[in-house]
């Protein structure tokens, strides 16, 4: 059982849907002010066959497909997905989630395609960098 934790997820995503202009860049500071590192972690996901990815219908499929998949965690987690490249390659899935608590694994145990994506999580969340 985690902590109660005073980050609200669905005050965030209430942000993040809302963005001035369709720009998430703009509600990055309200989630910086906000965001609890002892009850969250943040993720970020590449997918292990970017190479084979070059078709942007098929890509876009698989993207949909994950987040289809995600629905067991939805209360708990918030992701986002790029998708990078242009149609007839090369391109890329990338992915960054935010979990309660300090491990991927209740995404791994719930959604089987997230076993296709190298996960690594962001240890230093003051740098300037990750926190695009």
């Amino acid at each position: 059982e985690l902590p109660k934790s005073p980050f609200s997820l669905d005050a965030w995503k209430k942000q993040y849907s809302n963005a001035p202009g369709g720009d998430c860049y703009k509600v990055m500071p309200w989630f910086w002010e906000h965001f609890d590192r002892e009850g969250f972690s943040i993720f970020h996901g590449n997918y292990k066959y970017n190479n084979e990815l070059e078709v942007a219908f098929m890509t876009s499929n698989l993207a949909g497909g994950f987040v289809q998949r995600c629905d067991e965690v939805r209360k708990y987690s918030f992701g986002t997905i790029q998708i990078l490249g242009k149609d007839g390659g090369p391109m890329e899935l990338r992915l960054t989630w935010i979990m309660r608590g300090q491990a991927i694994d209740p995404l791994l145990e719930s959604n089987p395609d997230a076993e296709h994506y190298e996960w690594k999580k962001v240890e230093n969340l003051d740098d300037e960098k990750e926190k695009k």
